[in-house]
């Protein structure tokens, strides 16, 4: 990877994206949070930590997770990023991490482990509600034959003041063989822009970020997290988020396949089995096996849920469709039994090996008791 370089504009770079991101974009009076999370392969609770995170994607929200070398300093992820994650969090210890997860809230609220995480939520409401007065947005460019990623940061203020700008790009939907027990890492930190030290700005300024994404990275899975912090009380002042997909392509290919969901939103009776239904269609000139993906642990854990692939049912939450040119599967489905009344959501996931493509959908599902009702 060729390391970063940042350069202060007087004029806003005419680098934009597509289509605007992702989830939902704050309201008046609303400000996006953003979360740092210490975290560890063989870190036990961490896997608590993650799960509160999963069921935040439709929330404003921002997550950067930086591995850090405790407990198990054999953490892939930390070799990757060590000096940046481990000073990141000598900047809010005042000395090195002993433990994890560590949960920081805009730089304001420390967590140390898990056992506060009820009093989480409660955080994010209280930094949503915006006394900064200050804009700050993200546009970018990507080739995805190169990997070249030119991004541009612009700050807007009433205002007179300087903080110190970083942009943070992230990738999910990592497989791996956790001795923690996870087989994904989401919103792992691959880089930080400039430096783990920032840029100073001024609150009314354009910045350019430019870096080359390693051959490793799946850009289709990553996010670029922008965000202004005060130096001195550290607390996060503004926070954006670009997925890279989202930024003005060149060289980028088609996606080999088509995911398609009849729908995201279900309602089932309590004790009944019920189906949601996707079709996966092979777009490309050869055959293919895809790779498909129940991520099944936003959903009540007294639930039942199956994958279905090709009309058979499997045990495991990982299935492969083989499919011929032009071919559907249109038996692609999750059967899902809620055994008890609340609301809960999974994602499906699905991989092109030859391509290295993704695609998912993420579908939520509400359980009622007695007769079949509507929910909005």
């Amino acid at each position: 990877m060729k390391s970063g370089r940042v350069v202060l504009l007087s004029l806003l770079l005419l680098a934009g994206c597509g289509q605007p991101p992702e989830g939902p974009s704050p309201a008046e009076g609303q400000r996006r949070v953003l979360a740092e999370v210490f975290t560890n392969w063989g870190c036990l609770p961490c896997t608590e930590a993650a799960a509160f995170f999963d069921t935040l994607s439709d929330t404003l929200v921002a997550v950067i997770a930086y591995h850090v070398g405790v407990p198990d300093p054999t953490d892939p992820f930390y070799a990757e990023t060590q000096e940046t994650s481990d000073r990141r969090a000598e900047y809010y210890l005042g000395q090195p991490i002993s433990g994890t997860p560590l949960v920081v809230f805009d730089g304001v609220y420390q967590n140390t482990g898990v056992g506060g995480i009820e009093g989480w939520s409660r955080q994010i409401r209280d930094r949503e509600r915006d006394t900064t007065r200050i804009a700050l947005s993200l546009t970018g460019t990507l080739d995805t034959t190169t990997k070249a990623l030119e991004l541009s940061a612009v700050l807007s203020s009433e205002i007179q003041g300087t903080g110190m700008l970083f942009v943070a790009l992230t990738e999910s939907n990592i497989p791996v063989d956790a001795p923690n027990g996870e087989t994904e890492m989401d919103h792992v930190l691959r880089t930080l822009l400039p430096s783990y030290n920032g840029q100073e700005v001024g609150l009314q300024d354009s910045v350019a970020f430019s870096t080359t994404l390693a051959d490793t990275w799946n850009w289709r899975n990553m996010e670029a997290v922008v965000f202004l912090q005060d130096p001195q009380s550290k607390e996060i002042l503004a926070t954006e988020v670009l997925p890279l997909p989202q930024c003005q392509l060149g060289g980028a290919q088609p996606l080999n396949f088509e995911l398609w969901a009849q729908d995201t939103l279900y309602t089932f009776p309590v004790g009944r089995m019920g189906y949601t239904y996707f079709r996966l269609t092979n777009l490309g000139a050869g055959p293919e096996v895809f790779e498909v993906v129940l991520r099944k642990g936003g959903l009540p854990p007294d639930w039942l849920a199956l994958l279905c692939v090709g009309g058979t049912c499997l045990a495991d939450t990982v299935g492969y469709d083989s499919l011929g040119p032009g071919e559907a599967d249109t038996l692609l489905t999750v059967d899902i039994n809620p055994m008890s009344p609340g609301e809960g959501f999974f994602w499906l996931r699905v991989r092109s090996p030859q391509t290295g493509g993704v695609d998912s959908v993420r579908v939520r599902v509400n359980a009622v008791q007695g007769a079949l009702k509507e929910v909005p």
